[in-house]
């Protein structure tokens, strides 16, 4: 494998901000594009949602928001861009405004997933707070799913079913009869991934270092469980022998892209081993889109935002 340099480009405002600024995220019909918010620090007056080129960083369209946006849901036509207190309903390709929504609106959402054309379904990571909001009227219904935490989110399995991803297992909750049932218990995690196939993986918590009888630390590598099924705990252990603080699924489910700051590691399945690694010497890796083979750092001292191509040779 090598790696190099697609393009480089310096934003006016920082894209950043923690759990309140949503990651730059590939656009799923389009996958030439992807979308970015403006983060901390931007002047109130001047915050922008934006759509660049994937192929060459170039921005395609924006659109005030005067907020960040946490989280989005992108279809063939539209986009549902979460904010803290309102939600956007904007055109896909132009980003124009269709319809905005700012009664009764649940606070600081971090996960959606739309519904049908009258419902979306909204998840705060934090609380455990699973709300249901009914476009036309702007009501939301809300249940409590689950203790919150790092690794919480949702994802649509059936038409009328979800799972959902509570930090230290996994439910599932129908949407017909507003119910949730217990799948399976699971160690405490801090992100999850759910591939092509259905199978899930995710990445166990636990302490960076470790002390021996003797008081000596160590590095404790990295450990994520691979479930086959949920709903019979059938699972792999994966250890990779590194540690390293996030990670991405390739679109064959073959290779796992882990990275920790400047530093990437991509982990074969099917060898069992790590087959690349890079360590970046300008900028922390903001996010990894792993289908394209795609890696995005960012140097926030300077709002550059660099993309950078993986090639098997």
């Amino acid at each position: 494998m090598k790696i190099y340099e697609k393009w480089t480009t310096r934003l006016k405002y920082n894209i950043s901000g923690a759990a309140d600024v949503m990651l730059p995220t590939i656009d799923p019909i389009d996958r030439s594009a992807f979308y970015i918010s403006d983060g901390w620090q931007t002047p109130y007056a001047a915050t922008r949602f934006r759509k660049l080129s994937l192929e060459t960083g170039e921005e395609l369209a924006n659109i005030l928001t005067r907020a960040t946006i946490r989280c989005i849901y992108a279809d063939q036509d539209s986009i549902f861009a979460v904010l803290s207190k309102r939600i956007l309903h904007l055109n896909r390709n132009t980003l124009q405004v269709k319809c905005e929504y700012k009664q009764n609106i649940p606070r600081n959402m971090d996960s959606v997933s739309f519904v049908d054309a009258e419902t979306l379904l909204l998840l705060n990571h934090y609380s455990g707070a699973l709300y249901r909001f009914h476009l036309p009227t702007e009501k939301s219904s809300r249940k409590k799913a689950c203790n919150g935490g790092d690794g919480c989110g949702l994802a649509r399995t059936e038409e009328d079913s979800y799972l959902l991803f509570t930090g230290d297992g996994f439910l599932q909750y129908s949407l017909k009869a507003n119910t949730l049932r217990k799948l399976a218990d699971a160690e405490r995690y801090t992100q999850y991934v759910q591939g092509n196939s259905g199978k899930v993986f995710i990445l166990c918590q636990e302490p960076e270092k470790a002390a021996d009888a003797k008081g000596k630390t160590t590095p404790c590598s990295s450990r994520i469980r691979a479930y086959s099924s949920i709903s019979e705990n059938h699972w792999e252990e994966i250890v990779p022998g590194v540690v390293f603080h996030y990670f991405r699924l390739s679109g064959d489910e073959n290779l796992l892209y882990l990275f920790k700051n400047d530093n990437l590691w991509i982990y074969s399945l099917p060898q069992n081993q790590i087959v690349f690694q890079h360590v970046f010497q300008d900028g922390n890796i903001l996010n990894i889109f792993a289908e394209n083979s795609i890696v995005l750092t960012y140097k926030m001292a300077c709002h550059q935002l660099t993309c950078w191509q993986i090639q098997d040779k």
